[in-house]
């Protein structure tokens, strides 16, 4: 993911989004192959699946959160280490001059 590229940022977190709070009923309702009215109407009968469906979406939520969370603080460490570099150099030309 580019940091810098909006785009795919949204892209991204609409990713982490759906994963959280709309996968687990979409791949119920597909692995069950059942319709949405159906799943109401028979609640208590598909209850610890949907329930299983749906922790498994907010774990792969979670799991995109925390690779995300490492490409900017690889990011930051970088820029840390850049900025340190420059006031160094910045540093030196004041003693040159």
């Amino acid at each position: 993911m580019d940091l810098y590229n909006l785009k795919e940022i949204e892209t991204e977190l609409r990713a982490t989004l759906d994963a959280a709070c709309g996968d687990g009923l979409k791949r119920f309702i597909e692995a069950k192959k059942i319709s949405v009215e159906e799943f109401i109407s028979n609640k208590e009968k598909y209850n610890h699946d949907f329930l299983i469906s749906c922790h498994t979406g907010f774990k792969e939520a979670q799991n995109r959160i925390i690779k995300n969370i490492l490409v900017f603080q690889d990011e930051q460490d970088k820029l840390k280490s850049e900025l340190k570099e420059a006031r160094i150099k910045k540093t030196r030309i004041r003693f040159l001059n």
